[in-house]
């Protein structure tokens, strides 16, 4: 949820009251300003839905109560303020400061489930590149049993290749399991 959506409750509730009002001055008759006022009102009880359930859903009650106070009940600032016993400029800063460590939260969440999905990946083709591995030794064994170096030839040093590759494949996986993962200053710090 950012601020920009929370203040579009309270600016459509004044439009509503706008519309309510052009409609008192100027009679019910406009059917378009009547079907507007319906819309927006409309449009109001389903953000305000939204927002009360994302304000209820936030676990810090002084969050909660100042956002209660500003976005549903429309409060300023500086009422909000003297109601809390803060000076002016806290309850804004209060809120900024939770929804930008909410946004944080969520895009590092979002990349961890990132990289989450890449391990698991490279879990996978792990797994692949062992079995492979252990399929072509047991073949390089049988074939160097059987003593035909013309096969044997042509084909080491593809599986020599193919086995440092998958050592190397192995190495990084086990590498990016001892990477740690941290946020300073905003930004997400891989630590090898």
């Amino acid at each position: 949820m950012t601020k920009a959506n929370l203040e579009q409750l309270i600016d459509l509730k004044k439009e509503i009251k706008e519309i309510e009002q052009k409609i008192r001055h100027e009679g019910i008759s406009p059917s378009d300003n009547v079907e507007l006022l319906e819309k927006r009102k409309q449009m109001a009880a389903e953000l305000e839905k939204e927002i009360t359930k994302y304000i209820n859903s936030v676990v810090d009650s002084r969050v909660r109560r100042i956002m209660q106070y500003k976005y549903v009940d429309g409060y300023t600032w500086s009422k909000i303020a003297r109601i809390m016993h803060y000076d002016r400029s806290s309850p804004e800063k209060i809120v900024t400061r939770y929804l930008n460590l909410e946004e944080n939260f969520d895009m590092i969440n979002e990349q961890v489930k990132e990289l989450s999905k890449l391990y698991d990946t490279a879990l996978e083709y792990d797994i692949d590149i062992q079995t492979t591995a252990d399929t072509i030794v047991e073949y390089r064994v049988k074939m160097f049993d059987k003593k035909d170096s013309r096969i044997l030839k042509s084909i080491i040093p593809l599986l020599d290749t193919l086995i440092y590759e998958a050592n190397q494949y192995k190495e990084w996986i086990e590498q990016m399991a001892n990477t740690s993962i941290y946020l300073e200053d905003g930004n997400i710090i891989f630590n090898v």
